[in-house]
């Protein structure tokens, strides 16, 4: 009974790990309008998205040209569907994007990023308008 337990616990640690290591998110979008990422500002331009590793809530967003970038700590967000387009959610205020979601396109388990002070400073008097940017993944 205990080797049972043993190679069952073995097992699901194995194909955990399998999940996780296939599961790493890397991106590419062309983000047309300039954006934060928490208290940094980036201007438009073409992105890469990473995940830190496959386990790390930590996102690495650099510019093509490594001139731009910042690294967010994120949260785990489920969607209602499986989500089969990469693509990368900001919220829009007026004329500022603080980007808000990222979702690699291979299921229903995207990223979240927490609202920055001023964002939140923002969200209290202006309206949020949600505007999304498609992303294309590679390896």
């Amino acid at each position: 009974m205990k080797n049972n337990f043993l190679r069952v616990s073995f097992l699901t640690a194995l194909v955990a790990t399998a999940a996780l290591a296939q599961s790493s998110l890397e991106l590419k979008a062309t983000i047309p309008f300039g954006f934060a990422v928490g208290n940094q500002t980036l201007p438009a331009g073409e992105y890469t998205v990473t995940g830190a590793s496959a386990a790390s809530p930590a996102l690495i967003i650099k510019s093509a040209d490594q001139h731009a970038g910042g690294i967010a700590i994120t949260n785990g967000v489920q969607a209602n569907s499986e989500e089969r387009t990469a693509k990368l959610v900001f919220h829009r205020y007026g004329d500022r994007y603080f980007l808000a979601q990222v979702w690699p396109g291979t299921g229903s388990v995207g990223r979240q990023l927490p609202q920055s002070v001023h964002e939140r400073e923002l969200s209290a008097s202006v309206r949020v308008h949600p505007a999304t940017v498609l992303a294309s993944r590679f390896r």
